[in-house]
């Protein structure tokens, strides 16, 4: 199979260019980052011509096609992560009417407005 030389689709900052450079060459593409950044600060009118002189000529990685899912198109997503595993969640509280915690009974009460501020009518 002969190896063909794309900008890249995935790893990419401007166009491709340098992570296409660096997936054809099998080099890491920050190496080739740095030595494109040096190549343009060095030769100040060629580096930045010669970059999209790559970007026009190079042609954009083709992406592989992905099958529909069996419940149409757009849901071909998977969920992330496994299912929660925490504890079960907590029983209903009970029911107020039946008098259990949380009924009247049960929660303490403070002096009403009026009788805190000494403001009462018969």
């Amino acid at each position: 199979m002969t190896k063909k030389l794309y900008r890249s689709s995935t790893d990419r900052m401007i166009l491709g260019v340098c992570g296409g450079l660096a997936a054809y060459f099998d080099l890491e593409s920050t190496l080739v980052r740095l030595a494109a950044a040096a190549l343009m600060l060095f030769t100040v009118p060629v580096g930045p011509i010669l970059y999209f002189v790559f970007a026009l000529i190079m042609p954009l990685e083709p992406r592989a096609e992905v099958a529909p899912t069996a419940a149409g198109p757009g849901t071909d997503w998977e969920p992330h992560g496994a299912p929660y595993s925490g504890p079960p969640p907590s029983p209903e509280p009970p029911d107020a009417a039946a008098g259990g915690p949380g009924a009247e009974t049960d929660i303490p009460h403070g002096p009403s407005l009026s009788e805190a501020s000494g403001d009462s009518q018969p």
